[in-house]
């Protein structure tokens, strides 16, 4: 079943991969560009020299623009306050004597806010345009200073793009690495601009950081389940006389406690492994960071909430009993398991609740209702998107539904039961993303189906799991019977397993490439591969004269 799902998304990644539009079809992206060549010319010279007769259409190179950048923030602060005030004026009908004032200094005459603000966008405006004219008409050697190590270039086919990826062009390797180019709007150009060097060092922090968050995690919601149970809230005079007068609730409550601390956590973990990932590891463009995300966070859940009643508190005595009889792994496996089928169910019924509250948008909501109260209705929507992506991007929930998906196939045998609460949960999602992707959320950057591929291979490294717990209820002492044949079914899921990893999907074959090319499947886009700083334009739109309500 698997083999097939890959086979059909090789499929659709394939013909992704030949419609994307231009310059993104025929752009890569070049990491590692030695300091001679870090100027748009320079480069563009280069390339030209091993690809002639005219392939080459632009190059540009990511630059530092800590200035431009500083002058941009200033503005969209001005701008908005300058919103602000119109809005608060419209608010009055546009009296001339209630015009909103505003104290420049302590001491000073109060001003008007909207002459203030309007003279300010304007002042800023005008250095925005002065230094961006700089930067266009900075000569080679002016550039190289401004410039990082990684660039775009970008060919007038395709197929050149797509030949280029698949050469080597420098006796040193790590000079002058390609690969393909994220979407124009999607590229973190601020990763775009560290050092191998720093590269190396940050990646190393940020491994440590998780590493942190994994050993102490173990401890942390021990301590806190030991806090916050049912038993401690007995304790409370009031709650026990409701507890003791209504076995029903006292029922429902033992449920609900079992599981809603451990869904408590996994919600703010997505939250620790974002700042993380953001801060430390440097990455081609911001989608890629959910992808990082739904990694970490997928096993961080298989093993505090799928492994977590076989691995105790104690992760460290766990390692030890490990070391000391490897086949044990099979025996608490086998033991543990089974006795909590219907913690697992609980947790998997929880999570059609969570589910369904995704439609409301609640945190939208919220800050759409505070920006309205100072903004017109078009600029507070707009501030209050997109959602929270830590907990509710691509990668979080991808995570979060292929543990689900894992929880089913390793208790499908052990309690049936649990694969109709999984289908529930699928069912309840189906309908919340198809309302949710297509007619609320903003359109997310399309990475072409790497997030399904990950959810694949992480459905198919569970599979063990399912082994050893089948493997270990079957176990015959003093010499294994069933349980070692079926340990043998491992040798089978490898087997298997290497024939699915070597599909061939993140990159075209090159049958693909000319097929594209001959059919003319891509089609060209009006974005372009420089930093935003540079581009984009100065909105100074006030308000509708319109009142509130």
């Amino acid at each position: 079943m698997l083999w097939d799902a890959q086979k059909r998304f090789v499929q659709m990644r394939i013909a992704w991969l030949q419609q994307r539009p231009k310059p993104q079809s025929s752009t890569i992206l070049v990491s590692n560009i030695p300091p001679r060549y870090r100027s748009d010319k320079k480069l563009k010279d280069y390339f030209e020299r091993l690809f002639p007769d005219g392939t080459i259409e632009r190059v540009y190179i990511v630059k530092h623009l800590e200035t431009l950048m500083s002058l941009l923030h200033d503005f969209d602060d001005a701008e908005q306050k300058l919103h602000e005030s119109h809005y608060e004026w419209l608010q009055h009908d546009q009296d001339p004597d209630q015009r909103p004032k505003m104290m420049l200094t302590t001491e000073g005459e109060p001003v008007d806010s909207i002459e203030h603000f309007t003279r300010l966008v304007e002042h800023l405006t005008r250095l925005i345009e002065l230094e961006r004219s700089q930067i266009h008409s900075a000569d080679s050697f002016t550039q190289e200073s401004l410039s990082g190590a990684s660039g775009f270039v970008t060919f007038k086919a395709s197929r050149d793009a797509e030949m280029a990826l698949r050469l080597r062009l420098e006796p040193e390797g790590h000079l002058f690495t390609m690969q393909y180019a994220p979407a124009p709007r999607d590229v973190a150009y601020g990763d775009l601009l560290t050092t191998p060097g720093q590269r190396q060092l940050s990646h190393m922090v940020g491994y440590m950081l998780i590493l942190a968050v994994f050993i102490l995690f173990f401890p942390l919601i021990g301590l806190t389940s030991s806090i916050i149970n049912l038993e401690n809230l007995e304790a409370v005079g009031f709650i026990k006389q409701i507890l003791n007068g209504s076995g029903w609730l006292q029922s429902v409550l033992e449920g609900v406690f079992a599981t809603l601390l451990l869904a408590l956590f996994m919600g703010i973990l997505p939250t620790t492994l974002s700042f993380i990932i953001d801060k430390t590891f440097t990455l081609t463009s911001s989608a890629e960071s959910q992808l990082y995300l739904q990694e970490w966070y997928y096993w961080f859940q298989v093993i505090f909430v799928l492994l977590v009643t076989a691995i105790g508190t104690s992760l460290w005595q766990r390692f030890n009993d490990v070391l000391a009889s490897p086949k044990g792994v099979l025996f608490d496996l086998a033991g543990n398991l089974p006795n909590t089928s219907t913690f697992y169910m609980n947790y998997v019924i929880l999570q059609w609740s969570v589910s369904v509250l995704n439609v409301l948008r609640y945190q939208n909501l919220v800050k759409f209702m505070a920006w309205n109260t100072i903004c017109d209705e078009t600029r507070a929507k707009q501030k209050s998107e997109p959602e929270d992506p830590d907990y509710y991007g691509v990668g979080s929930r991808s995570a979060r539904l292929s543990l689900v998906l894992a929880i089913g196939l390793v208790f499908s045998l052990l309690s049936p039961l649990v694969l109709v609460m999984v289908f529930v949960f699928f069912l309840v999602n189906r309908a919340v993303f198809s309302y949710l992707l297509v007619f609320a959320e903003e359109l997310k950057p399309d990475l072409g189906g790497k997030f399904w591929a990950l959810q694949l291979r992480h459905v198919h490294l569970v599979l063990p799991i399912f082994v050893l717990v089948m493997s270990g209820c079957i176990w015959m002492e003093p010499y294994g019977g069933p349980g070692m044949l079926a340990l043998l079914s491992l040798g089978i899921w490898a087997y298997e397993y290497s024939r699915w990893s070597d599909i061939l999907w993140e990159t075209l074959p090159f049958r693909a490439v000319v097929e594209g090319a001959e059919q003319c499947i891509s089609h060209p886009s009006e974005e372009v591969y420089m930093q935003e700083e540079l581009t984009r334009h100065l909105n100074t739109k006030l308000p509708p004269a319109t009142k509130a309500g």
